[in-house]
């Protein structure tokens, strides 16, 4: 499994990934989640355990489209990436999620939270 969350505005792009982190004994367990700020890389082995509230609210995302809008200038988009298992989806949203997409906030201010602790930095 593969989950890839990018933050981008015009000063800046984050991409956090969280991925299996593999061991012959204990798979599934752990991931490895990676911050990416510009050139900088970050990593950090995470206890499956820690992540429970972001896997269950990714498993209540709504699977309606929303309104695209029009093209935005300013502020900063979102993109959430999910793979496994040769299935894979992908929300892409600017300042705030659409009408019933609130979910996708959670999930945003979590892996915002998750970046700025493994980083050190805050994120956007």
């Amino acid at each position: 499994m593969e989950i890839v969350f990018k933050m981008h505005s015009q000063a800046s792009e984050v991409t956090i990934r969280l991925y299996d982190y593999y061991s012959l004994s204990t798979p599934s367990e752990r991931f490895m989640c990676s911050v990416e700020i510009g050139e900088q890389n970050y990593r950090r082995v995470i206890p499956a355990v820690e992540l429970q509230d972001i896997f269950q609210l990714i498993r209540n995302i709504p699977l309606e489209s929303t309104d695209a809008g029009i093209i935005k200038l300013d502020g900063v988009s979102y993109e959430l990436h999910l793979s496994a298992e040769g299935t894979s989806a992908s929300y892409r949203w600017w300042q705030g999620p659409g009408k019933g997409w609130n979910d996708l906030q959670k999930i945003a201010d979590r892996f915002k939270a998750l970046g700025t602790a493994i980083s050190g930095r805050y994120l956007l």
